[in-house]
């Protein structure tokens, strides 16, 4: 199949809807889901003036590590969407270069719509699901 990709190329990228690109994007989808759910954990409110220094200092380290947990899963998913679209799309240097290039959210818009895509469905159907997610109040992932 043909994946328009304007921020990186003129011409479209072939990609074939194999097996391994089918599984590539299922593990692709799952690390994301993972990622963000780890990421989504929210610390307990605490009233702090209750607490002990002894347990005012273990909250801080709590609080240190999961902020430290949180930067992690966020460098860890940027890594992910830029090596599966690398990955799928067969990306040159240069064109990795440009992906870097790009800001977050027209990134993870591209990596949706590839995956969709090499999911089955065309650009119609993806514009008709992004359709469907504005009627629900839902940002809409851009068809490229």
């Amino acid at each position: 199949m043909n994946i328009k990709i304007a921020q990186l190329a003129k011409k479209p990228f072939e990609v074939k809807s194999s097996a391994k690109n089918l599984k590539k994007t299922y593990q692709f989808q799952l690390d994301m889901a993972k990622l963000n759910d780890s990421n989504n954990q929210v610390a307990q409110d605490v009233d702090r003036s209750q607490l002990t220094d002894e347990e005012l200092a273990e909250l801080d380290k709590k609080e240190q590590a999961q902020a430290i947990q949180s930067f992690q899963a966020m460098l860890d998913i940027q890594e992910k969407v830029e090596g599966y679209l690398v990955d799928v799309l067969k990306l040159s240097a240069k064109q990795a270069d440009d992906l870097e290039e790009l800001e977050q959210d027209e990134l993870f818009s591209i990596s949706q719509y590839v995956a969709m895509r090499i999911t089955g469905m065309s650009d119609a159907d993806i514009e008709e699901a992004n359709a469907n997610q504005e009627d629900e109040g839902l940002p809409a992932q851009e068809s490229k």
